[in-house]
């Protein structure tokens, strides 16, 4: 199941969720790191999956569920 298919109260997180949840966690990361443009190829590159389906930068998956902890704070993420 993927965060847009329904779960047993309908979806997880709705387009316009999922949507706000990207743009959250790649704005908090651009501030986080000063602001500059670079930056955004350097997430991309962070958030690459590994053989193992991991994210090159294991902190990145911490942060991504902040993000969704935000925008709905009551789900279940783990």
């Amino acid at each position: 199941m993927n965060a847009l298919t329904n779960g047993p109260d309908g979806p997880l997180l709705t387009p316009n969720e999922a949507f706000d949840v990207a743009r959250l966690f790649i704005e908090n990361y651009w501030r986080l790191r000063g602001g500059t443009a670079d930056e955004v190829g350097d997430l991309l590159a962070f958030m690459h999956r590994l053989a193992d389906g991991s994210p090159a930068d294991p902190a990145i998956w911490l942060d991504w569920l902040d993000a969704i902890e935000k925008i709905r704070p009551h789900s279940e993420l783990h």
